[in-house]
């Protein structure tokens, strides 16, 4: 259920000065420097001159080499609308001469960059976490509402950009417009939650406040214990 934009690291391109065979051949004696499992990957979004390395255990860099210097930098998976900045991650960049051999530069990748770049790693992999069980516990409250309201319900995001599928399946397109309804609002007190409202809908003002009552009940009954 997990999902996030893949955030490319930014990293102002320029020309190579050299053919892409060459910086193929550069980046991959970096990888074969920083060891057993490394491997060499065409950037994703093909820019001449920029190549990925991905480690065995998930953690994937870019590099970019210029005519005079190699930077590098990791790349993360958003959570959801969220971006990796946003749980305070470092994202480090480092830059080296292209006067370094590539041994050099993994030797300095190992040493600078990938401790901060596995930390950003361990970060997003507990958001996510959390934002997966938040996400699912959402669900499962849509579905069982579907079911006992027989479709009289809708879904609202402050920000429907990247809205989970599941979320969509688990809805009717009913509007409340203007009739009597109620709003649920699901949000936790993680700032970085935005807020969704489940909207029960094709109710008249009687019914309503039937339901306004039994919630102040439960209420009343949770101060009380």
């Amino acid at each position: 259920m997990s999902g996030g934009v893949v955030v490319m690291p930014f990293i102002r391109w320029e020309d190579p000065g050299m053919t892409s065979a060459q910086t193929r051949a550069l980046v991959a004696q970096i990888a074969e420097a920083l060891g057993e499992g490394w491997a060499l990957a065409e950037d994703r979004h093909h820019n001449a001159g920029r190549w990925e390395l991905h480690a065995p255990d998930g953690i994937e860099l870019c590099v970019q080499v210029g005519p005079a210097q190699v930077t590098v930098r990791g790349i993360h998976h958003g959570v959801g609308r969220y971006l990796p900045g946003d749980y305070g991650c470092q994202q480090p960049v480092i830059h080296f001469s292209t006067a370094k051999t590539p041994q050099r530069m993994a030797r300095e990748i190992s040493r600078r960059l990938l401790p901060t770049v596995r930390e950003d790693a361990t970060i997003l992999a507990a958001a996510r976490a959390d934002h997966d069980a938040r996400l699912a516990g959402r669900l499962a409250t849509l579905l069982r509402a579907r079911e006992l309201l027989d479709g009289d319900l809708s879904w609202e995001q402050a920000d429907a950009h990247g809205k989970a599928a599941e979320l969509d399946q688990a809805v009717s397109t009913n509007r409340y417009g203007r009739a009597p309804h109620v709003v649920i609002a699901l949000k936790s007190r993680d700032e970085t939650d935005r807020l969704d409202e489940v909207h029960i809908t094709n109710l008249n003002h009687d019914q309503v406040l039937v339901i306004v009552e039994a919630v102040a009940g439960l209420i009343n009954s949770k101060r009380s214990t």
